[in-house]
């Protein structure tokens, strides 16, 4: 259990623990630990984990404002400017789905979230064997088919290589140690 202490400005205190009127919600708890940089959480038999891709969000980010002052600078075209508005929202979706991954566990389900828009879950009692393995680096970032499985990956150069059946998912990690940890005590492989 989080205790949150607040401080107000005449000096007193109030802890949200021990305050019978709030609400104790574990969703929001993760929420303000994922909030202030505590990417990694594991409390009450819950794994969860948020990796941010730094380098491919700056990448996409410095070409969106690219696109961005080049419709600003050249004179209006109506062909260049449809062409260029697609691409800006084609990198604009990219961006918000592939800039950061949420790994999390309740104990039952692996569950995978790149964005808001790309998801995937593993029942835990369905994975035969896990390990954490070097990803070469040209099965690149994202969501992509490779070899017997897929790829989940953000960043980094590890990963977490589930076996499911005759299919293998490696699931991206900048800390993959704590996360092949969580699902090996879960699932006794």
């Amino acid at each position: 259990m989080c205790t949150i202490v607040i401080s107000i400005s005449d000096g007193h205190t109030t802890n949200l623990a021990h305050n019978k009127s709030i609400y104790h919600n574990e969703s929001l708890e993760i929420f303000i630990k994922v909030l202030l940089f505590d990417k990694y959480v594991e409390q009450n038999n819950k794994y969860y984990h948020t990796q941010i891709g730094w380098l491919s969000a700056a990448v996409m980010g410095v070409s969106i404002a690219s696109i961005v002052f080049i419709m600003l600078i050249v004179p209006f075209n109506t062909v260049a400017f449809t062409i260029m508005s697609f691409v800006l929202i084609v990198l604009a979706i990219c961006l918000v789905v592939f800039s950061s991954m949420n790994v999390s566990c309740d104990g039952n389900t692996l569950k995978i979230r790149l964005g808001f828009i790309v998801g995937k879950s593993f029942p835990l009692k369905d994975i035969k064997s896990c390990r954490v393995i070097k990803v070469p680096w040209y099965y690149g970032w994202g969501v992509r088919s490779i070899p017997n499985g897929w790829l989940y990956r953000v960043s980094g150069s590890y990963a977490v290589e589930i076996h499911i059946g005759s299919k293998r998912y490696l699931i991206g990690s900048d800390d993959p140690q704590k996360l092949l940890e969580f699902i090996k005590r879960h699932t006794g492989t």
